[in-house]
């Protein structure tokens, strides 16, 4: 797997951060780190990397969150917004409602309902904090034209109030290329409704911008919370993100189930929700598949083992093999029918590989486009 998006001010590469870096320590310097330090009341990723972070991480109500700012080579500035998440699992899971808040206020929306597209909740929490003076002055200079670049990430609910922000952002004119995102863990935080808002003093929606956004999601397929299975989800009226969801499948899921794409979404096993578990999972080599040729649209990330269904069944296209794996594709559930199998490193488009070299009606045979069901993963 590559090492990940990169967010920064892409004119200096020493200002530029990876997926991971480091490991949680004070000379890590990827945007993971950064998350994994404002979940500790730390922010020495930033200072590494030569952000001002002020006065460090700021608290409301019981949101944390961190702020750095840094001159481009061009002479603008580089922003860089890290809200903090939830770690785990209440013991009470009725009480547990995503929202993030030690008092569970009722006015940040247990029921999830919606403001112009968002959870309410979430939404809400957003607004009070863009309204903060340091975020609402980098908000007022943007507008006013001055080159900002707004890098945000978050974890779980930080990472919706990241999504909260960033459509904010666009809503106020902030060129969608001046807004970048990495989220971990995200909740789900926005309904296709957002795609109606309109742009201020411009005749485009945040549906037209929002293609061309640069925000990456990194979502575990055994964690509750991205995939809306909590109190307070909006999954029901159509819950999503805004960004690409990069999914990671997970390697061990619960002891009693499959190694399936979607097995068993846990709502007690702390592990598949910190930042810690998604630090180590990204930071090892795996087989990477995409929904389109070319490594293009969503991806979807497999570690060593066997995966006996895929829940997107019959919807890859291409695929990424690092050096030292062989990936083993099958045509059905289960390991059955057809076989493909293709070795690292290399990346390959299914529409390259024949299936079925009878085809149909007209003979033209069938190629692997789409047609993987299960699959198993192993060294070499």
């Amino acid at each position: 797997m590559a090492a990940g998006p990169l967010i920064g001010d892409s004119s200096s590469a020493d200002t530029l951060f990876n997926l991971r870096n480091g490991s949680g320590s004070p000379t890590g310097c990827g945007v993971w780190d950064i998350q994994w330090e404002i979940g500790k009341g730390k922010c020495d990723a930033l200072q590494n990397l030569g952000y001002d972070v002020g006065p460090g991480a700021t608290s409301i109500d019981n949101m944390d969150y961190v702020m750095g700012k840094k001159q481009k080579a061009n002479g603008g500035t580089d922003v860089v917004i890290a809200f903090q998440g939830t770690d785990g699992w209440s013991d009470d899971e009725d009480i547990f409602d995503l929202l993030g808040l030690a008092d569970k206020a009722a006015n940040y929306n247990p029921l999830g309902l919606l403001t112009d597209g968002q959870h309410k909740g979430y939404y809400e929490m957003a607004k009070k904090l863009w309204s903060t003076s340091e975020i609402e002055d980098m908000i007022t200079r943007a507008k006013s034209g001055e080159d900002i670049t707004f890098n945000l990430s978050g974890h779980s609910m930080g990472g919706a109030i990241a999504q909260c922000l960033a459509i904010h952002l666009m809503q106020e004119g902030v060129p969608p290329e001046n807004i970048k995102g990495v989220t971990f863990a995200c909740a789900l935080t926005v309904t296709d409704d957002i795609n109606k808002l309109k742009i201020t003093g411009s005749d485009e929606t945040i549906g037209d911008v929002l293609k061309r956004l640069d925000w990456t999601n990194y979502v575990l397929n055994t964690d509750a919370v991205p995939n809306g299975v909590v109190k307070g989800s909006i999954k029901n009226i159509g819950g999503t993100r805004i960004g690409k969801d990069n999914v990671i499948i997970d390697p061990i899921p619960d002891s009693n189930k499959q190694n399936d794409f979607w097995s068993g979404i846990s709502k007690t096993d702390n592990g598949k929700h910190d930042m810690s578990t998604y630090g180590k999972l990204l930071g090892k080599p795996m087989v990477t598949m995409y929904n389109d040729v070319n490594s293009g649209g969503d991806q979807f990330y497999f570690q060593e083992g066997d995966f006996s269904a895929f829940a997107v069944q019959d919807k890859f296209s291409s695929i990424e093999i690092p050096e030292g794996y062989r990936v083993t594709l099958y045509e059905h559930n289960n390991y059955g029918g057809k076989t493909l199998v293709l070795n690292g490193p290399g990346t390959y488009n299914l529409t390259d590989h024949v299936l079925d070299a009878k085809g149909g009606w007209f003979g033209t045979g069938n190629d692997w486009n789409d047609d993987a069901s299960s699959m198993k993963v192993e060294k070499i």
